[in-house]
Order: structure tokens, then sequence, then C-alpha cells
């Protein structure tokens, strides 16, 4: 049991990981672009004030996680911010203008880092406790490898449609939603 719920772990964290890396890479081009293209001209500081936007958005979803997380359950925020996420990122593919893709981009953010707050609780939980360390450490490993694999992937959509980095960070988001169903529920109760 402990084998497969490791394998459904991987499942999820490596679409997420993939998506997000990869997504977080494009997105300052495509913000660039979109702005080339209705003809505007932002100061280079433009992208750095967006960047600062899109990181506060994390900090409301981390209070979130860390008062809720037992009442909740991690499962149950994890499957239901993947859920979130793939929804926000895939209403980017459909607004038109920088600054609504800005604020659509802290939403994304947002429902994001739950997810990854969650994937700290729930991996660790899969394995038994005298092979936690080297389980979270491997998965961590193979994360690096994904998030590297990805941003190459992606910096090879820079110059292409939105449409298919917008949409392959939906699917990979959601299918990683529909694996975490699987994993056992962790709820703690003391």
């Amino acid at each position: 049991s402990s084998g497969i719920n490791a394998e459904y772990g991987i499942a999820v964290i490596l679409p997420v990981h993939f998506g997000y890396y990869g997504f977080m890479l494009w997105f300052p081009e495509y913000l660039k672009h979109q702005s080339e293209s209705e003809g505007t001209i932002r100061p280079p500081s433009y992208i750095y004030t967006e960047s600062f936007y899109v990181s506060l958005s994390a900090l409301p979803p981390n209070i979130f996680t860390v008062f809720l997380t037992d009442r909740l359950g991690p499962k149950r925020i994890l499957s239901g911010s993947l859920i979130l996420s793939a929804a926000s990122v895939f209403l980017l593919w459909r607004i038109n203008g920088p600054d609504m893709t800005v604020i659509l981009s802290c939403l994304f953010n947002a429902v994001t880092t739950p997810v990854f707050n969650m994937v700290d609780v729930v991996i660790p939980g899969l394995y038994p406790a005298e092979s936690r360390g080297t389980a979270f450490g491997f998965h961590t490993a193979l994360i690096r490898v994904v998030s590297i694999l990805a941003t190459w992937v992606f910096s090879l959509f820079i110059d292409s449609a939105p449409a298919v980095p917008i949409l392959m960070t939906a699917v990979l988001l959601l299918s990683s939603a529909v694996v975490s169903i699987k994993l056992p529920n962790m709820t703690y109760k003391h």
C-alpha cells in the first residue's frame, strides 16, 4: 500500500512542478509580448512591479494553510487548490490585456501556494516514519530535475502562441488534481 501511495505522490508532484516552473519562466515573456502587441511601452521596472504583486499574492494562502490544514485536511486542500490552479491558468488564455493578466497571475499564484504547502505535508506521510527523510530528499531531487526540464521545454514556446503553454499547464495541474484524489486522507486528530 505504501508503494502505491508513493507512486500516486510522484504522479501528483511531477506534473505540478513541471507545469508551475515552466509556466513561471514563460509567463513574464508573455506579459512583455502582450504589452508590445497592444502598443504600450512599459518601463523596464514594470516587470519587477508585476513580479512583486505576484509574490505578495502568496501571503494570504500561506496564512490560510497554517490555520486550516488540521481542520480541512491536507488532501482536501491539495486537491481543491490543484483544481483552482488549473482553472485560473486556463482563464489566462481567455483574457486580453496585461493588467488583467497580472491580476489573474496573482490569482494563479495564490491558489497554487497551498499546493506546494500541502505537497510538503502529504509526500512524507506516504512513507513509513523510518524512511521519510530519504523519501523527501528523493522527491526534492526529482522535483529539481523536472523543474530544469520544464524551463527548457517552456522556453521553446516563448515565441509561439500562448495557447500551448497555458493549456499544457492547465492540463498538467488538472491531471495532478485527479491523481491527488487517490492519495490517502491524512487528517490528524489530536
